[in-house]
């Protein structure tokens, strides 16, 4: 149950991330949103991967431990919020 709670504080904190970066852009257009969207699920596939070869199958393609999957999507996340901030600061001194 806490794994479950640690995966959706994860997900949530990176989609507030890429959340926070797409409207930090002044046009905001429909394909722009499924862009964003779409980064979100390819950022999340580590972490998701890696829980459902953990609890479903024993064997798998590609060996990924949770921890590993955790801090990719952590260091993705930390990456996407630098962006974001650095892109406020060049929008104020402008």
């Amino acid at each position: 149950m806490i794994l479950f709670a640690k995966i959706i504080v994860t997900l949530g904190f990176l989609f507030a991330g890429f959340s926070f970066l797409f409207n930090q852009f002044n046009s905001r257009s429909s394909s722009k949103k499924v862009a964003f969207n779409l980064l979100v699920l390819i950022c999340s596939i580590p972490l998701i991967y890696a829980v459902y070869t953990d609890k479903v199958e024993n064997t798998a393609f590609i060996k990924l431990d949770i921890g590993l999957a955790y801090n990719l999507t952590w260091v993705i996340t930390i990456l996407v919020l630098l962006l974001a901030f650095l892109i406020i600061l060049v929008n104020k001194r402008n």
